[in-house]
């Protein structure tokens, strides 16, 4: 009742903060026309939209604080996306990732409270803005996203990067196993893509449908290194998939960037 009485009364609550704000409802929305707004402007501002990207293949933005890597960047791919290239399947296979958003400590804690604490709603935030970003990327036969491990999903209830496609409805394509317990965030970039590489499997699903020759997008929460992305891709490439593109919420950037790497 009290959703209905906020709605007629032109008011939203942030799903955020969950402090009331004039929502400024009309009739764009009302015909579908338009996005609703879910944060309130306080909490609107505090996302860092990632526009210009220094790096055309993993999207590396580029900001004032990433400006000592320029010497880096080489023929559009930064230092990393280089150094991807040098072994396979990235010697000889695309891959394109876009994210929305920089990974500050106010994204961060957004999407903690999506994550770990079982907030499904705060999914709506982003949405509509990953397949946005998606077309920029390329057009894609199929869309999937990042699994967890079966006990990891028993204790969530969920998947949020499921959650985080739930527009483009998704198939799952990929299975990860669960020999590998530690959380990627815990390791170093080494370490990263050691345990990844043999993380992801082909699910049944994908066999079924056929991937060969298709144009796979993946979806997930957080970019870091692009360890867990692209060795998911490689899983994809094997199975036939002409190209592997990707779309993330939010990316670090700069120093926090190279903390993981």
């Amino acid at each position: 009742m009290s959703q209905w009485r906020e709605m007629v009364q032109g008011t939203e609550r942030c799903l955020c903060c969950h402090e009331l704000f004039d929502g400024e409802i009309g009739w764009s929305w009302m015909l579908g026309l338009s996005e609703k707004i879910r944060l309130c402007p306080l909490c609107a501002k505090e996302l860092r939209v990632l526009e210009e990207t220094s790096c055309q293949e993993c999207g590396r933005p580029a900001l004032k604080e990433a400006q000592v890597d320029k010497n880096k960047i080489l023929d559009g791919l930064c230092y990393d996306c280089q150094r991807w290239h040098r072994e396979p399947p990235w010697d000889t296979k695309e891959f394109r990732h876009r994210s929305l958003y920089e990974y500050t400590p106010f994204l961060q804690e957004i999407l903690a409270t999506f994550k770990y604490r079982g907030d499904a709603e705060l999914a709506t935030l982003f949405a509509k803005k990953l397949k946005a970003a998606a077309r920029k990327i390329a057009p894609f036969h199929l869309v999937t996203y990042i699994p967890l491990t079966n006990s990891r999903q028993w204790v969530r209830g969920f998947n949020q990067a499921e959650l985080l496609a739930q527009n483009f409805s998704p198939v799952c394509l990929l299975t990860k196993s669960s020999t590998n317990k530690e959380k990627q965030s815990k390791r170093s970039r080494e370490e990263r893509i050691a345990a990844m590489k043999q993380a992801f499997t082909l699910s049944d699903e994908a066999k079924k449908l056929d991937i060969q020759g298709k144009n796979i997008l993946l979806v997930d929460d957080i970019y870091t290194t692009g360890a867990t992305l692209r060795c998911a891709a490689s899983v994809l490439y094997e199975g036939g998939a002409a190209f592997v593109g990707a779309v993330t919420v939010a990316r670090a950037v700069g120093s926090k960037a190279k903390q993981k790497q």
